[in-house]
């Protein structure tokens, strides 16, 4: 299960991101209130910033969607 979940997280990288967003809005108190493990499994608290090389992947990943976006919608008539 934890490889399943690992490369989805790889295909579709919003999981990382929504994580990251909630390392930036919450208030340092929050993960020492809910403890150690309990945190882990919150969806608002992240214990961790994202590494650098994910948020890379995922501009990756949005330019990459972007550009097979834009190539579709060429391809149609609108």
């Amino acid at each position: 299960m934890a490889r399943v979940g690992t490369v989805s997280r790889l295909l579709l990288p919003t999981d990382g991101l929504w994580r990251a967003a909630m390392r930036g809005f919450q208030d340092p108190t929050a993960l020492v209130a809910f403890g150690g493990e309990d945190a882990a499994a919150f969806p608002f608290l992240s214990r961790s910033p994202i590494t650098s090389g994910y948020a890379l992947w995922t501009l990756g990943w949005l330019v990459l969607v972007g550009l097979v976006t834009m190539r579709v919608f060429e391809r149609r008539d609108l």
